[in-house]
């Protein structure tokens, strides 16, 4: 029996990892999408994306409040984008059992969420921004911006 050197073994499991991205990728968004590795997606049903979307590796999306993506949008390595979280008050009080808050995300066309970015429910980004890698997304941004930091801000207006 053949011995297969390592270095090929790690090939073709990368190849075959990436081929499950992309058939995945086309299950769940079927207007076109191009997987660069794994991701997850929560409750796809309630994912929208237009054609032209690209998604890294570790991508985590959460659909249960529902979440529009727009054209031609990338989403690097290991960002979030959650449309539903624990309710606060109900998780504070004496309340026998704890609530979630489910709001939509709005993700505008030719928007790039940078690595390691976390957007929270009920924001709204608007097209042509950037979200800098490691931000966390608290409120809607507008066009044509780019946001950075925790909470995110708007750093510089693109013309």
């Amino acid at each position: 029996m053949p011995v297969l050197p390592l270095s090929l073994i790690f090939e073709l499991i990368d190849r075959i990892v990436g081929f499950t991205a992309h058939v995945k990728a086309q299950h769940c968004f079927p207007n076109g999408a191009t997987a660069h590795g794994p991701f997850q997606v929560i409750a796809p049903q309630n994912v929208y994306a237009e054609f032209g979307l690209h998604l890294n590796h570790g991508v985590f999306i959460n659909g249960a409040g529902g979440v529009n993506l727009g054209k031609n949008v990338i989403i690097s390595a290991n960002a979030m984008i959650l449309s539903a979280s624990l309710d606060l008050q109900s998780y504070v009080s004496v309340a026998s059992s704890i609530r979630h808050d489910y709001r939509k995300v709005v993700i505008g066309d030719s928007v790039w969420i940078g690595a390691g970015a976390i957007i929270l429910p009920g924001v709204s980004i608007g097209p042509k921004s950037v979200v800098a890698a490691g931000s966390v997304v608290t409120r809607s941004v507008p066009g044509g911006v780019l946001v950075a930091g925790v909470p995110a801000r708007v750093i510089r207006e693109f013309k």
